[in-house]
């Protein structure tokens, strides 16, 4: 069974926190009066959700990356050249991760070609995120 986990930043600290996804929805007189989207984390000695930015919500893939660090959705990967007998076959790439028609997909940002993470995810590392480091997919564009 694969981990279902969230990443969102906090709104007050701005810190980024991983945990379970809570969404709340606070009624007045049968009216709907404000929706939360609220991150608890899954730590120990933390008990407190979090209010979360609802833009920077990212679900985790289930995979990781070529040095074990999770992949988040929103998560920019970074390819390294391929070399053979010195040329370079294939230049190295940024990329963002996202969830397409039920699949998890690395996709180049200029061309909007993807692949399946789970075909790049060995081959790839994690170096940043959509919401932190916008400009590093840009300069790849």
């Amino acid at each position: 069974m694969r981990e279902i986990l969230f990443r969102g930043r906090n709104k007050k600290t701005g810190q980024w926190a991983e945990g379970n996804l809570v969404h709340l929805k606070c009624e007045v007189r049968g009216e709907t009066t404000t929706e939360v989207w609220k991150i608890h984390p899954v730590r120990i000695n933390t008990d407190v959700p979090m209010d979360i930015d609802l833009k920077t919500i990212g679900q985790y893939t289930g995979m990781k990356d070529k040095n074990g660090k999770k992949i988040f959705e929103g998560d920019i990967l970074k390819e390294d050249d391929v070399t053979h007998n010195g040329v370079v076959q294939i230049q190295g790439y940024m990329s963002s991760v996202r969830e397409d028609e039920g699949c998890w997909v690395s996709i180049l940002p200029k061309t909007q070609e993807w692949d399946f993470l789970w075909n790049v995810r060995k081959k790839v590392e994690v170096v940043g995120n959509i919401h932190d480091n916008p400009e590093l997919v840009e300069a790849d564009s």
